[in-house]
Parts: C-alpha cells; structure tokens; sequence
C-alpha cells in the first residue's frame, strides 16, 4: 500500500469516526430531552472516549502530512486533503449545534432540579415547628 492509500484509508475512518461522535451526541441529546441521568453519563462517557479517539487519529493523519509534505503536494492528494477539511468542518459545524443543544438541555435540568431542591427546603422549613411526637 502507498502512502496516498495509506491516507486515504485513515481520512476514511477518521471521518466515519467522527460520524459515531456526531450519533453519540445525538444520542446524549435525546437522554437530555428524556431527563434520563443514566443514560446521560453513560454517552457523556461515551462520547468523550470517542472525541480522544477521533483526535488522536486527526493527529496521526496532521503527522503523516507533516512528515510527507512534499510527497503530498500532488494535485491528487491536495483535493483530497482539502475534501477532508471540508467535510471536517461540516461534521464539526453538526456535533456544535447538537452541543448547543445538549448544554440547553442540561441547563433546563439543571434549573429544574435547583427548584425541586428549593421547593423541598421550603418545606422543611415549614414544617420545622411541628413536633407530633409532643402531642398530648
């Protein structure tokens, strides 16, 4: 295999990679919209070992072009190294606005959440004085 096979099959997995971020974030979105804490730690974790893993394939690729810079400047590889820029910032463009959407989903839990904590503060409160067990 040649090194512009060789980076191509990598561009091609790291932007199938990318894809299973962009789904794990969906995912996290809709345990958000569901208020299911489980589920929502469980593809929080899981989307972060995805982002890492994503990331240190984009380094591996960014040290291959960095290495073999002059290798790559055929015309060939420069479309496909733009192409893959591209479509980089499309994917990374989707996973911001579903990040966006996920951080106004925890924000609305999170308020809710100070609220039931207040409510029940409240109530406590109010039945502080009461000491049924003095009743005569």
């Amino acid at each position: 295999m040649n090194l512009m096979e060789e980076l191509e099959e990598k561009i091609i997995r790291h932007l199938s990679n990318i894809d299973l971020v962009k789904m794990a974030s969906q995912k996290l979105l809709n345990s958000c919209i569901e208020g299911d804490i489980e589920r929502i730690d469980f593809f929080s974790k899981n989307r972060g070992r995805l982002v890492n893993f994503v990331q240190n394939q984009q380094n591996e690729i960014e040290g291959i072009i960095d290495q073999y810079n002059t290798d790559l400047s055929t015309p060939e590889a420069v479309d496909i190294l733009k192409a893959w820029i591209h479509d980089i910032s499309i994917k990374t463009n989707d996973i911001a606005n579903l990040d966006e959407d996920i951080l106004s989903e925890l924000n609305k839990e999170k308020d809710k959440t100070t609220q039931e904590i207040a409510t029940t503060f409240k109530n406590k409160d109010k039945f502080k004085g009461y000491n049924l067990n003095k009743v005569r």
